[in-house]
């Protein structure tokens, strides 16, 4: 009996490392992203530490599919975010495809990098919002270890904005990155790391 029990403790402690590791247990995409239970700071009252090329780290085999799933117009209809001058932008996925992103996820520095690489190939580039902070991060902070990311991969000219709210789990439920974006039907979602061809698909609705 407590044989059973100490295995059950065990499969549940794996279990939850998983989770809080990457988004995969979560998620029916191959690739998974990470979960918000490894966001920096989401449990703990750590600073954000500082950026890292992690392209390396964490390897997936990005998702070919391109496997939407219906999201919620009233969640992503109304996100609050700011501009990097501390200007307040509300954005809306009905109208333009928005990517979640935090700077330590690997998956996150890929799709990046990815994208921008074949940025002529994409019909459009995703607004782009980035989150994973640790509570009570300064907008200044948030933007001055973004742009640190943004410069080391030549990223720019883009449309960058900042999440300063509390509910980031809200917006992406199974980890990041996590992409919003309008159907033919309503706001539809992808999470994960996927192939270009997906990224383009997803990108050239309206």
């Amino acid at each position: 009996m407590v044989g059973k029990k100490l295995v059950g403790v065990a499969l549940s402690l794996l279990t939850t490392a998983v989770i809080a590791g990457c988004g995969a247990a979560q998620s029916n995409n191959s690739a998974g992203g990470h979960s918000n239970g490894a966001e920096v700071g989401s449990t703990r009252q750590d600073p954000n530490p500082p950026f890292v090329n992690r392209l390396k780290d964490l390897p997936a085999t990005p998702d070919p599919r391109f496997d939407p799933t219906s999201a919620s117009a009233s969640i992503y209809s109304d996100i609050t975010v700011y501009a990097a001058n501390g200007r307040k932008v509300v954005l809306d996925a009905k109208n333009t495809p928005i990517l979640f992103v935090a700077y330590w996820c690997p998956h996150c520095q890929r799709t990046l990098v990815l994208l921008n690489k074949n940025r002529q190939s994409l019909s459009q580039f995703p607004t782009l919002v980035s989150m994973g902070f640790a509570p009570g991060t300064s907008l200044a902070e948030e933007v001055r270890i973004t742009q640190e990311e943004m410069n080391y991969f030549h990223i720019n000219h883009v449309k960058e904005y900042y999440y300063l709210g509390s509910n980031s789990q809200k917006l992406t439920p199974q980890g990041y990155p996590t992409l919003v974006f309008p159907g033919k039907r309503g706001v539809l979602a992808m999470f994960g790391e996927h192939t270009l061809s997906a990224w383009q698909q997803a990108l050239s609705l309206r």
